[in-house]
């Protein structure tokens, strides 16, 4: 098997294309013949990765921010 490593601010900013790869309407709404561009098969790819996941960890503490009050405020926010 392969180890992949997904990383991200999942629930801050809203994905690029408008549509979540853990969205349910993400497969459903694709037009015919989606899977045959290189976008669709993009789509739907990443859409079984996600599914396939079984463990996920939820990293709590900003290591990034951690000396800038001021920027986890804003972080807060989002």
């Amino acid at each position: 098997g392969i180890n992949i490593i997904y990383a991200g601010d999942l629930g801050q900013l809203r994905p690029v294309n408008g549509t979540a790869l853990y969205a349910h309407t993400l497969v459903s709404k694709l037009a015919p013949h989606t899977e045959q561009s290189a976008g669709g098969q993009s789509a739907l790819f990443g859409a079984f990765l996600w599914r396939q996941l079984t463990h996920v960890v939820e990293l709590k503490k900003n290591e990034r921010a951690k000396n800038d009050p001021a920027y986890i405020a804003l972080l807060n926010r989002v």
